[in-house]
């Protein structure tokens, strides 16, 4: 579809660090979707222009939730099988694994102490991907 190209379109010019640039591309794609059909890509790719430009962890954070819950939705009512792993992307949610990483703890908690947020939101995501992808090295390291 045209917002594929358009988010696809957005993502180089993220690669290219025309951050100014994604994030106008990224405002304008978020009015024009409907809110029940924005794609789940367009709300990862808010998170890590949002991220780049140094804008705050709850939005980078409310960014990734909803990339989730989109995604999670579009899965619910679908068997376990070759097209539910395509739906699934795993790439897609190692990309929201990485982010989510770079705001958890980098030092070990000490014991009694509540694991972070962010962690426990990563092992969410990565145990249906370690399940039908158990080669994914990426994913189980």
């Amino acid at each position: 579809s045209s917002m594929l190209a358009c988010l696809g379109g957005t993502r180089c010019l993220l690669a290219a660090d025309s951050i100014e640039d994604a994030a106008s591309q990224l405002d304008f794609l978020h009015e024009i979707s409907a809110t029940t059909s924005r794609p789940a890509e367009l709300m990862l790719l808010r998170a890590q222009v949002s991220a780049k430009q140094g804008i705050g962890e709850p939005e980078v954070m409310q960014h990734l939730n909803d990339a989730i819950q989109i995604r999670s939705s579009e899965l619910e009512n679908e068997v376990p099988g070759i097209e539910y792993f395509v739906k699934m992307d795993p790439d897609f949610l190692l990309q929201i694994v990485e982010l989510y990483l770079t705001y958890a703890p980098s030092e070990p908690q000490a014991a009694g102490q509540v694991p972070s947020a962010a962690l426990g939101v990563c092992s969410n995501i990565l145990s249906p991907v370690i399940a039908g992808a158990p080669g994914l090295l990426s994913a189980v390291f």
